[in-house]
C-alpha cells in the first residue's frame, strides 16, 4: 500500500479556494477606493464588519463569500495588522505593470497580486476552512488573472499618473456606492448615549445646512 505523506491534509481544495478569491476580488475591487484608507484603520472586529456591511448584499441576498469575509472579521482583522499586509507602499511601477502589460504576460497578475484587495482575497479566501497564513502562501503561489475594476483602475491611474487608454469608451459604465454605516453595538452607558445624540444633532444640523446651501445654489 502506499504511504501517505506526514502533514496537516488540505481542508479545502484549490477549485474551491481559487473560487472563493476570485468572488473576493471581483467584490471588493469596486468598492476599494471607498475602503482604501477606512479598513486599514478599523481597531475591532465589529468595526470590520460595519465595513463590510456597508458594502455588502442584504442578508437575505448575500452571497456566501461575503458572508464568509463577515463571519470571519476577527481574521481579516489580524492580518490587516500583521506585517503580511502592505510589507512596502504600492509602488508606481507595480500598478502600472498590473494595469498596462499584456494579458498573457504573467508579470501582469504577479503585479496584480500585490494589490492590497488581491492581498486580501488570497489571505481570507480559504478561511475559516484553514488559517489565513495557509491560504495567503497557496493563493500567492498562483497568481489570479482577474482584471482590476474600472473604477479602481482609474483610482490608480489618478493616483500614480499613469494613462488611460485612447479606446477607453466609459459609456454606460458605473460604479457601486457603499450604504450608509451602521452603529457599532456597545455596552449601554450614559457618556456614550450623549455623545451619540450630540452626533445626531450634529449630523442634522451638517445635513440641513447642506441642504440650505443646495436651495440657494439652485
Amino acid at each position: 500500500m502506499e504511504k501517505k505523506k506526514p502533514g496537516p491534509k488540505k481542508k479545502i481544495d484549490d477549485e474551491d479556494l481559487f473560487r472563493y478569491r476570485q468572488e473576493l476580488i471581483i467584490w471588493l475591487e469596486p468598492v476599494w477606493p471607498w475602503m482604501e484608507d477606512r479598513l486599514p484603520a478599523a481597531t475591532t472586529p465589529a468595526e470590520i464588519r460595519a465595513l463590510l456591511e456597508a458594502v455588502a448584499e442584504v442578508p437575505d441576498f448575500r452571497p456566501d463569500y461575503q458572508e464568509r469575509l463577515l463571519q470571519n472579521a476577527s481574521d481579516l482583522l489580524e492580518f490587516l495588522w500583521d506585517e503580511r499586509f502592505g510589507k512596502t507602499p504600492l509602488q508606481g511601477a507595480t500598478v502600472s505593470d498590473a494595469l498596462t502589460l499584456p494579458w498573457e504576460d504573467a508579470g501582469r497578475w504577479r503585479a496584480c497580486n500585490q494589490l492590497p484587495t488581491r492581498q486580501i482575497a488570497n489571505a481570507m479566501a480559504g478561511v475559516p476552512e484553514i488559517a489565513w497564513r495557509t491560504s495567503l502562501d497557496r493563493c500567492s503561489a498562483q497568481p489570479a488573472a482577474v482584471f482590476m475594476a474600472l473604477n479602481l483602475d482609474m483610482h490608480y491611474r489618478d493616483r500614480f499618473r499613469i494613462s488611460a487608454p485612447a479606446d477607453r469608451d466609459l459609456t454606460g459604465a458605473s460604479v457601486p456606492v457603499p450604504k450608509s454605516l451602521q452603529p457599532i453595538s456597545a455596552q449601554p452607558s450614559v457618556q456614550p448615549a450623549a455623545a451619540s445624540d450630540a452626533a445626531i444633532r450634529t449630523t442634522a444640523a451638517a445635513s440641513e445646512s447642506s441642504a440650505t446651501g443646495h436651495a440657494r445654489a439652485r
